[in-house]
């Protein structure tokens, strides 16, 4: 019985590694400084914590835009700050990045053009901010760059994300 039990452990270890590689676990962001034109993003605002159905369902809302053809584009997010851990607030503005906003009465933010550090991975949504802040984090101090407490994520597929921060100076 123990044997199966192993085996079966196993199996699911080597499946669970499979997934991974296959949704992109290993793949690296690549890394760079860039000047992102001004861009407007058409959506929600969001005040709260991260870890409940309400921060879910303002994506979903935002990815319904799309969907329903109202909106052309790809989904973002404007973070304006990082919370340390789950019981921050996070203040955000969800919705969708798109060149025409002129048909939509939903709320608009237009962001200024920026220098950034931009990072850009090949990877699924499920399991890419889990590594890719520090990441972007060790870039800025090995160029001795100061980041804003602020980002965006523009979700270009389900397989690819593009992660900008703005830099507001040198260290």
């Amino acid at each position: 019985m123990r044997r199966v039990w192993l085996t079966l452990a196993f199996l699911l270890l080597i499946g669970g590694i499979i997934a991974y590689t296959y949704l992109g676990g290993f793949e690296e962001p690549r890394i760079t400084i860039k000047e992102t034109p001004s861009f407007t993003i058409v959506g929600y605002p969001y005040l709260g914590k991260m870890n409940v159905k309400v921060f879910g369902a303002t994506f979903d809302k935002a990815d319904s835009l799309l969907h329903n053809k109202i909106l052309k584009g790809y989904e973002a997010a404007y973070f304006y700050n990082q919370p340390k851990g789950p019981k921050e607030e996070l203040k955000a503005f969800i919705g969708i990045l798109a060149k025409d906003t002129s048909l939509v009465s939903l709320e608009k933010r237009v962001f200024p053009s920026a220098k950034v550090v931009e990072a850009v991975i090949n990877m699924h949504y499920l399991i890419i901010p889990i590594n890719i802040y520090p990441k972007i984090q060790k870039f800025a101090e090995k160029n001795k760059l100061k980041l804003s407490p602020e980002s965006v994520e523009i979700y270009a597929s389900n397989k690819k994300l593009i992660v900008q921060v703005p830099i507001i100076g040198k260290e």
